[in-house]
C-alpha cells in the first residue's frame, strides 16, 4: 500500500511538472501570436507617416472661391510657388466658370483677392497670383515620372470652402499613365493626349483642385472632377505634376499654353515588355519612343509615320521618352517643320513633319 501511494504521489508530481511546462509554452505561444509590441509598432509607424505628411503639407493647400453677383463656387488650390513678393496658386479652371471675383483663403484664415494669370481649359488648370504680407511656403514639386502604380498618396482638399478646410483622403495611385484624348483645334478629331494619374478614390466637384501628395510630402498631381466622364464611378483623376510644370511655365511666360502636336500616341520604349518589342520587330538595344497609334489626317499621318515606328531623334536631338518629345514640342509653334528620325523594320528613316 505504501509503495502504491508513493507511485501515485510521484505520478502526480510528474503530471504537475508536465502541466506547468505546457502552461508556460501556451502562454509564450499566445504572446508570440498576439504580437502586441509588433502590432503597435506597425500601427504607430503607419500613423506617423501619414500625420507627418499632413503636418508638412496642410498649410500648402488653400481654399478658392469665385464669387459673382449670382453665385459662389468653391474649390481647392495648391501653393505652387512663393517668394517674398508673390505667391503662385494653381487650381481648376471650371471653378472660375461664373467669371466672378476670385478669393484665396489661407490656412491662417486670411482671405485675399487673387489675380488671374492665365488658364488652360484642356487640362482644366488655371494660374492665380496673390501678394500676401505674411510668409507662405510652397509645395516641393515631385517627379510624377518616378511615381509607382500601387503607392500610397494623400489627397488634400478644401471642400465647400473654408468651413471644411483641411480634408484628407489616403488612396492608392492605381495608374500613372492614363490618357485622355482631346480635340484642341476643334476639327472634331482627337489630336492631343492629356496624360493623367488615376486614383482609387473618386474626385467630386467638392474636392476638385486638391493636391495629390506622395509619402515624401511632394506634390505629384492636381485633381479635377472635369477630366473624364461621370461614368468612371469609383475612380479619380489628376494632372501629373510633370504636365503641370509645363503648363504653368507656359502660362507664366506667355499667358497661355501652346500645344503643337504631331497627332500620335506614344509609349516609352523603356516601358515596353520584351514580347511586345518582338511583335513590333524592335531590337532590344534601340532607344526611343514607340508610336502606338496615329491620328487620321494629323501631321504624323500626313508625313507617313505609322503605328510601330520608333522615334529616336527630333531635329538631331535624342528622344528617349514621351516626356522628351512633349518638352521639345512646347518650344515650337503651329506650322513649324521638324525633322523626325525613326526606325522601321531595322531601317533608320528621317522625314519632315509640319506641326499643328
Amino acid at each position: 500500500m505504501k509503495k502504491l501511494l508513493m507511485v501515485v504521489i510521484a505520478g502526480l508530481l510528474i503530471w504537475n511538472v508536465v502541466l506547468t511546462y505546457q502552461l508556460v509554452r501556451v502562454n509564450n505561444l499566445a504572446k508570440s501570436i498576439s504580437g502586441d509590441s509588433l502590432i503597435k509598432q506597425s500601427v504607430t509607424e503607419f500613423d506617423t507617416d501619414i500625420t507627418e505628411v499632413v503636418s508638412k503639407t496642410a498649410a500648402k493647400v488653400v481654399g478658392i472661391t469665385s464669387r459673382s453677383s449670382y453665385s459662389a463656387i468653391n474649390g481647392s488650390g495648391v501653393i505652387y510657388g512663393a517668394n517674398s513678393e508673390e505667391v503662385i496658386i494653381v487650381t481648376n479652371n471650371h471653378i472660375l466658370s461664373n467669371s466672378g471675383t476670385i478669393y484665396v483663403t489661407f490656412v491662417n484664415d486670411i482671405v485675399l483677392e487673387a489675380e488671374l494669370v492665365g488658364k488652360d481649359p484642356v487640362s482644366d488648370l488655371v494660374v492665380l497670383r496673390v501678394k500676401p504680407d505674411f510668409n507662405v511656403e510652397a509645395f516641393v514639386l515631385g517627379d510624377s515620372a518616378v511615381s509607382k502604380t500601387g503607392e500610397w498618396v494623400v489627397m488634400i482638399s478644401n471642400p465647400s470652402g473654408e468651413q471644411y478646410a483641411g480634408s484628407y483622403a489616403i488612396t492608392i495611385l492605381s495608374s500613372k499613365d492614363k490618357v485622355l484624348l482631346k480635340d484642341i483645334n476643334n476639327d472634331e478629331n482627337a489630336d492631343w493626349e492629356l496624360l493623367l494619374l488615376q486614383l482609387a478614390t473618386q474626385v467630386y466637384s467638392s474636392n476638385s483642385g486638391a493636391a495629390v501628395v506622395n509619402m515624401a510630402g511632394e506634390l505629384i498631381g492636381i485633381t479635377s472632377s472635369r477630366l473624364t466622364a461621370a461614368t468612371f464611378d469609383g475612380f479619380g483623376f489628376a494632372v501629373p505634376i510633370n504636365e503641370v510644370k509645363t503648363i504653368v511655365n507656359q502660362i507664366l511666360t506667355n499667358g497661355e499654353v501652346n500645344r503643337t502636336t504631331m497627332g500620335v500616341s506614344l509609349k516609352d520604349l523603356s516601358e515596353i515588355p520584351v514580347y511586345l518589342k518582338s511583335y513590333y520587330q524592335i531590337k532590344l538595344d534601340i532607344e526611343g519612343v514607340l508610336i502606338t497609334s496615329v491620328f487620321d489626317q494629323q501631321p504624323a499621318d500626313l508625313a507617313g509615320l505609322v503605328k510601330g515606328d520608333v522615334i529616336t531623334q527630333i531635329d538631331g536631338r535624342k528622344m528617349l521618352s514621351n516626356k522628351d518629345i512633349r518638352n521639345y514640342l512646347v518650344t515650337k509653334i503651329r506650322d513649324d517643320v521638324i525633322e523626325v528620325t525613326y526606325v522601321r523594320n531595322d531601317v533608320i528613316v528621317s522625314v519632315n513633319v509640319t506641326l499643328r
